[in-house]
Order: structure tokens, then sequence, then C-alpha cells
């Protein structure tokens, strides 16, 4: 398996990914961001992240829903924690890694906690629903 920046031919199996975790149908790759595909022949998992003032922010990190997608997640995510420990070293002050964790994927929230990550913050909410004009 290989980690790799993501390619346009890439494209359909990211949002195939994207799709089946239930990101929304409009959801498409930010163009200039920075990320990383997982892939074993295909894409099997992805990773979009950026650099704020808050340290290197997680925007999306998603599997295929397979084992080689939990091989490539798994991949994926050793690799943003050696590039934050690269800019940590470089720099010579720490660096935060995060992203948003919805409190309905327990397993996610606790396989991060295994790894050795806390809560931050919290991130507020409000759902604004269609409204009929007439």
């Amino acid at each position: 398996m290989t980690l790799r920046e993501p390619e346009p031919d890439d494209a359909p199996a990211i949002l195939a990914i994207a799709y089946s975790w239930g990101l929304p149908w409009g959801w498409k790759w930010p163009e200039g961001r920075y990320g990383l595909v997982a892939a074993s022949g295909r894409v099997v998992a992805f990773v979009l992240f950026a650099e704020t003032i808050y340290g290197l922010v997680v925007e999306e990190l998603w599997p295929e829903r397979s084992r080689e997608g939990e091989r490539g997640l798994a991949l994926l995510s050793h690799r943003i924690e050696a590039i934050a420990q690269g800019l940590a070293n470089q720099r010579g002050e720490p660096l935060a890694v995060g992203g948003i964790v919805r409190r309905d994927r327990e397993r996610h929230r606790a396989a991060l906690e295994k790894r050795g990550y806390s809560e931050a913050a919290a991130v507020m909410e409000k759902v604004f629903k269609p409204q009929r004009v007439c």
C-alpha cells in the first residue's frame, strides 16, 4: 500500500468513499487543499488537512469500508502524526493535531483517545432546515 497525493483520476473513488460515510452529495475536494490517499491498486482511504492557527486540522479522514480501507486509514493516521512531529521538531515548538469528531462516532473517539488524543474544544452546531417560501 502506498501513500501519495491525490490525482485527478482518483476523484471517483474518493467521492465514493466520502458518500459511503454520509458526506453531502455536493462535497468535493476543495481546490488548493493538501491531502493524501492510501492506494492499493485503488484508493482505499483519504485525508484532507490544513495548517491553521490551531495547528494541523484534519478536515476529512475516511476509509473505504473494507479491511484494506482500515489499513489505509491507519497508515494515513501515522503519516499525519509523522508530519506533525517533523514540523514540531523543525520549528522547535509544540504543534497540535486535531479535527472534529461527532458525538455519534463513539468508536472513532475511542480510537483517537487510545492514540493519546483528548478533547480540547467543543463544536457548537445549529441545524437550519429548508423553509417553504410562498
